[in-house]
C-alpha cells in the first residue's frame, strides 16, 4: 500500500462537546477556529440549533467559533462548546447510524458514529449541511 492510499484510511476529526454529546467535524471542513465575542451573538449559527437540540437547555461553558469552509465556497461561522481534541480514526471504526436515528440525524448533517475513549462520537457534516440548506442559514462570511 502506498502512503497516500494509506493515508485515505484515516480520517482527521476535530472533536468538540455541546449538550454533553460529543460530536466530530472532518478537520479538512475547518477553516479557522476563533475566540467566541458576545458582540458576535447574532452574527453566528449556533451548533444545538443546527443539531436540532430543540427546546433543550444548552450552555455553552467554552464557547468557540468554527468557521466552516462548504463544497461550494461559502464560509459560516458556528459555535461549538467545549473543544476536545484532534484524532485521527480509520474508516473502519465507523459506523452508519442506526437505521430507527439516520432519517433524523442526517437531515441535521450527522452521518455516523465512532466510539472514543469513554463515549462514542457523534460525526457531523457541516459544509454539506450548510451547502444543502442555504434557505436556513443567512450568516456567511466574505474571505
Amino acid at each position: 500500500m502506498t502512503a497516500c492510499a494509506e493515508h485515505d484510511n484515516w480520517l482527521r476529526l476535530l472533536l468538540f462537546t455541546v449538550g454533553g454529546t460529543l460530536f466530530g467535524i472532518d478537520l479538512e471542513q475547518v477553516d479557522a477556529m476563533i475566540e467566541f465575542s458576545e458582540q458576535e451573538r447574532e452574527e453566528v449559527h449556533w451548533f444545538h440549533e443546527l443539531a436540532g437540540y430543540g427546546a433543550l437547555d444548552v450552555t455553552y461553558l467554552s464557547p468557540t467559533v468554527l468557521v466552516i469552509k462548504t463544497g461550494n465556497g461559502s464560509r459560516f461561522p458556528l459555535v461549538v462548546d467545549r473543544l476536545e481534541d484532534i484524532r485521527e480514526y480509520q474508516w473502519r471504526q465507523i459506523a452508519p447510524l442506526p437505521p430507527l436515528l439516520e432519517p433524523y440525524l442526517a437531515e441535521r448533517g450527522i452521518w455516523g458514529v465512532t466510539p472514543s475513549r469513554d463515549k462514542p462520537v457523534l460525526l457531523i457534516d457541516c459544509a454539506a449541511y450548510f451547502d444543502s440548506h442555504p434557505d436556513r442559514h443567512t450568516h456567511s462570511m466574505k474571505e
